[in-house]
């Protein structure tokens, strides 16, 4: 029987879609029970998103898994009350002018009336290419688990959860030697280094760090958006390199977005402290703040920030606030499922409001669609937005 901290670490790692096939059974049937116990104290928005991604699979077994004559089981009374729930748990809200739509609860859910999509894209999952100091390449969504590479002193290794790890065999300066983790459109990935310090990288994103930190400074230079908590030492100060923007700190989390297709490089500290550097231009951050540097090389403080927004990618979900526009939401959107986009037409509206990642694409289009202002059409790896 689990305990209440292996169930919770349970539900964090579903939710960010790293559960093996095994946990995945164990935490939906675990989920089963929880609608008739209702003992569990969910945190805020955890439920919902649990529920959406379960329905998601129920969806996927119901129409892509099942022969065209055979009809699926009858849902039990809970579960039934369950998938009404969660059907109606997704929210967004498209904005014009003063007026707003919301998908909400009623007592009988009605599906929003759009055209039906022929074709569907699972969302990303665990995927990531890493580049050893030869040049050597490992694939490592089709690796084993176990121990990968010996890089100078340092030992690769995969976990079991999908993370690589490395782990210093001896103390004695050795040849420094440079790695990449690049992860695809589509991929996500957790890497530890020997230092202890924890890194997720979104998709689309890469790092390079020396696989020991041999000198007096520990220096890594990353790509798309990384989500960062370094381990502390005062005698070795953690650098990142983002382009032209630089992130100093001791030990702190904090996430860098530096995609090349977005017009400005962010950089948000949760905890600790951290200085952002531009050229001869220095900025201190305390939690909850933003740095902001535009492509001329202007830096802006943004004192208050929308952190559940800013790390909705880490938690499994996206977020739109402050009234995004289409072209903002398909850049998202599109890395995570790799799809290219094209538009035919100008989509007027700006949306804002909350979806699973977990979600398979056209899930998340029905949703969009349902405000009116938009439409989708998925063909292959490419979807077209129309007003």
């Amino acid at each position: 029987m689990l305990n209440k901290e292996e169930i919770r670490e349970l539900l964090q790692r579903y939710q960010q879609g790293q559960c093996s096939r095994e946990e995945v059974m164990m935490i939906e049937s675990w989920y089963q029970q929880q609608l008739d116990k209702s003992t569990w104290d969910f945190q805020p928005g955890e439920e919902a998103l649990i529920g959406a991604r379960i329905k998601a699979r129920i969806h996927e077994k119901l129409h892509m898994g099942a022969p065209a004559d055979s009809q699926p089981a009858p849902l039990r009374a809970g579960w039934k009350k369950w998938y009404s729930m969660a059907a109606a748990s997704l929210l967004l809200m498209a904005v014009a002018g003063g007026s707003y739509w919301r998908w909400h609860h009623t007592d009988v859910i009605k599906q929003p009336s759009v055209a039906s999509t022929p074709q569907d894209v699972a969302p990303g999952g665990n995927k990531a290419i890493l580049t050893l100091g030869n040049g050597s390449q490992i694939i490592l969504d089709s690796a084993a688990n176990g121990s990968l590479a010996q890089q100078g002193n340092t030992q690769v290794q995969k976990l079991v959860n999908g993370q690589i790890v490395y782990h210093t065999l001896k103390s004695e300066p050795a040849e420094i030697v440079y790695n990449t983790l690049t992860t695809p459109r589509g991929g996500q990935y957790q890497l530890r280094l020997p230092d202890g310090t924890q890194i997720w990288l979104n998709a689309a994103s890469s790092i390079t760090y020396p696989t020991a930190f041999a000198g007096k400074e520990r220096m890594v230079a990353v790509t798309g958006e990384v989500y960062f908590e370094v381990a502390p030492d005062a005698d070795k100060p953690f650098s990142v390199k983002a382009g032209d923007m630089t992130v100093d700190v001791l030990g702190t989390h904090f996430n860098v977005n530096a995609y090349a297709d977005e017009k400005n490089k962010y950089a948000t500290l949760l905890e600790g402290k951290v200085k952002i550097v531009r050229g001869d231009r220095t900025q201190l951050l305390h939690p909850g703040q933003q740095a902001s540097i535009t492509a001329a090389g202007e830096m802006e403080l943004i004192k208050e920030i929308d952190v559940e927004q800013v790390m909705a990618w880490r938690n499994g979900k996206f977020i739109f606030r402050d009234k995004e526009d289409i072209t903002a939401i398909m850049r998202q959107i599109s890395r995570w499922y790799d799809l290219e986009v094209e538009y035919r037409g100008t989509v007027t509206k700006h949306f804002w409001g909350s979806v699973s990642r977990q979600l398979n694409a056209s899930e998340v289009f029905k949703v969009l669609e349902a405000t009116g202002g938009v439409h989708f059409k998925i063909e292959g790896k490419k979807v077209i937005v129309m007003p």
